[in-house]
């Protein structure tokens, strides 16, 4: 996804090495925002409120 520019994925592992980071798809398309996930608890969360939608999607952020 491109972005003012900038190229996105849908998840990625942020430069600390820790965090996950997700775009939000609960707030596309008028919204464009970063959500982090610091915790399993925040992976099942997301996953509940539809913040990552899809199969591929859904299996990554268990995978991380």
């Amino acid at each position: 996804m491109q972005v003012q520019g900038q190229g996105y994925r849908t998840i990625w592992l942020s430069e600390d090495g820790q965090t996950v980071q997700i775009i939000d798809q609960n707030r596309l398309p008028h919204v464009f925002e970063i959500a982090e996930l610091n915790a399993v608890e925040d992976a099942a969360r997301a996953i509940e409120e539809m913040k990552v939608r899809g199969a591929p999607l859904i299996g990554a952020t268990g995978a991380y």
